[in-house]
């Protein structure tokens, strides 16, 4: 049936001896946590075919694998990209680590999971995903961060790691393996460690143990004997994007800020005529934020999920009518979806390229799949489409179906 509402929680022992509902208070995002306990503590997860060992991991998974193959220091280094029944031979070979992607994709009990942290944590379950390691003994990852909240669960084997906070930069943007510093990176830090810094927190998890690494904590990691563990990523953006992302869709249906912008490197007269073309872009800039309010930046908040785990499909709410017009504010031409319904209608900004998949969705009754709204809507891209579906959700124009 569809999904009206929300429901979804992981397993109460998850986090044990801490609950779900202390583990956020106590620890999430800011503050590591490391707990031990039965690989039956997991409910479904435990009692899942498709996780009982490397080989089933592979066989659920239809898409291209990554491979980390090992170096003479026994860390990862090199990635390639193999079919699923290439990837068996090197878990048989044990030469480097496989990582299956986005195993939530495939596997149901992990899709809930998922759904549950979601939930739990606060965040949209469009910015989490959750990959499967499968690492031989012996393998290992170099010291890095990353830019996400992680969330580790060891099924199978042992696996040490080390890891502490990063004095060099709090909450980045972008991960480093130790490699050149990217840009985004080097404006905040002119160099990063080579070694894991004093002070390091070692652990040994094994089969039930769980991990979460705050982002931008330093890791690195040592297979004991043949590994198999989930790795739940949180990718939530920060306040940067999410203003960014706002300011970005609303000046893209203004014509004036999609002009090119000729004559950058010019001096002289040409100069200050660019400086004057600027400066009423930003006079602009500055009318939009002020009469920008948080709930205009803010998605709507609604109970329903907005993921659409295995299995699962949406379907349009009756009684919720599309329509498109074509407005002119102020001179820029905009095109708006209505959802019109008992509670009033609700209207929405949208791209060009998203008419075609309106007025499907328009004259659509039937349940669907988002590849079939990705083919419906043509040439559109692709986040375009998924942006404009998860709105449709949140709005209850659209309604999620489990099956």
């Amino acid at each position: 049936m569809a999904s009206q509402g929300a429901g979804f929680m992981p397993p109460s022992d998850l986090f044990a001896p801490l609950t779900p509902a202390e583990f956020r208070a106590q620890h999430w995002p800011d503050t590591p946590f490391v707990t031990h306990g039965s690989r039956d503590r997991l409910g479904a997860l435990a009692e899942c075919a498709a996780l009982a060992d490397a080989a089933s991991v592979l066989d659920v998974h239809p898409a291209k694998i990554r491979v980390w193959l090992t170096g003479p220091d026994r860390k990862l280094r090199k990635l390639r990209e193999v079919a699923p029944a290439d990837a068996k031979s090197f878990v048989l070979s044990e030469v480097g680590t496989v990582v299956v992607d986005e195993v939530d994709a495939h596997i149901e009990p992990v899709d809930a999971l998922m759904r549950g942290c979601c939930e739990l944590l606060g965040v949209a379950r469009e910015n989490a995903a959750c990959n499967a390691y499968l690492s031989p003994a012996g393998a290992g990852t170099r010291m890095h961060f990353d830019q996400q909240e992680v969330i580790v669960l060891q099924l199978g084997g042992r696996k040490r790691w080390r890891f502490c906070a990063n004095e060099q930069v709090r909450f980045p943007v972008r991960p480093y393996f130790g490699n050149r510093i990217p840009p985004e990176l080097a404006a905040l830090a002119s160099s990063f460690p080579d070694e894991m810094p004093s002070g390091a927190q070692e652990v040994t998890l094994e089969p039930g143990s769980l991990l979460f690494l705050p982002r931008g904590y330093w890791h690195e990691t040592e297979t004991l004997d043949a590994s198999v563990s989930l790795t739940l990523t949180f990718a939530v953006p920060p306040w940067m994007e999410v203003v960014l992302d706002y300011l970005r869709s609303a000046l893209l249906l203004r014509e004036d800020w999609r002009r090119p912008a000729f004559g950058l490197d010019e001096s002289g007269t040409h100069r200050e005529r660019i400086s004057a073309m600027l400066e009423a872009r930003l006079d602009d800039l500055r009318g939009l934020l002020a009469e920008t309010s948080p709930g205009r930046v803010l998605p709507p908040l609604r109970d329903a999920p907005v993921g659409v785990g295995p299995g699962g499909r949406l379907v349009p709410v009756p009684n919720v009518r599309w329509e498109l017009e074509q407005r002119d504010d102020d001179g820029h031409a905009q095109t708006v979806l209505v959802l019109g319904s008992d509670d009033g209608p609700v209207e929405i900004g949208i791209l060009p390229g998203l008419t075609r998949l309106c007025t499907w969705l328009a004259a659509r009754a039937e349940p669907f799949t988002t590849a079939e709204a990705h083919a419906a809507a043509g040439e559109a891209p692709r986040r375009a489409v998924d942006v404009l579906l998860r709105v449709a959700l949140r709005c209850g124009a659209l309604a999620r179906i489990d099956e």
